[in-house]
This record gives C-alpha cells, structure tokens and sequence, in this order.
C-alpha cells in the first residue's frame, strides 16, 4: 500500500518500486514460500503499472494503484501472522535457513 500511495506522490520512480517489490524476482520468491494467490496477482500488477500509465493513461494507472491498495488490504485482514513468521519472511525470501532471534 505504501509503494501506491509513494508511487502517485511521484516519491519513488517505478523503477524503485520494481527493485523493492513489483517485480517477476520478488513473484518467484514468494510463489516458493507459498505466498497466496492474490498476494502474486498484486505483485504482478504491479509488474503492469508503468505500462499501464505509458499505454493507457492516468486514469487506468490511479485505478490499478487504487486496486491493489484494496486488494492488500483484503490480504493483510485475512493474514494470520505469528511472530515466527515476521521474525523470518525475509530469511526465507533471502534463502537464508537461519532465522532471526
């Protein structure tokens, strides 16, 4: 959600928001930790937002960034995290077989 808000203040370029999250890497990576299906599809959009702004324009663009803002508060609602698992996501995604103690 931050990203969007980020990337419609013009605060980061999509090419930043690819490096930190919207990115066919970062899909892999959480497609082999099991990330849910809807946490993939809005990644992948966000893959599509600089294409979507350059083809379609503006309005299209605020409506995907509004989507995906949505749809991760949807997955954040629906998410039971423990704190083993904030402790080690991104050890996972890393490839670390360690975790923070």
């Amino acid at each position: 959600m931050g990203l969007c808000d980020a990337l419609q203040d013009e605060t980061i370029s999509h090419d930043e928001a690819e490096l930190l999250l919207f990115s066919p890497h970062m899909m892999r990576l959480c497609k082999n930790i099991a990330a849910s299906k809807l946490l993939l599809d809005l990644i992948h959009l966000g893959t599509e937002l600089h294409s979507i702004k350059r083809l379609v324009g503006t309005d299209e663009w605020n409506r995907s960034l509004n989507e995906i803002r949505e749809n991760a508060r949807f997955v954040l609602a629906q998410s039971e995290v423990t704190d083993s698992q904030l402790d080690s996501w991104v050890d996972r995604l890393l490839g670390n077989d360690s975790c923070r103690s």
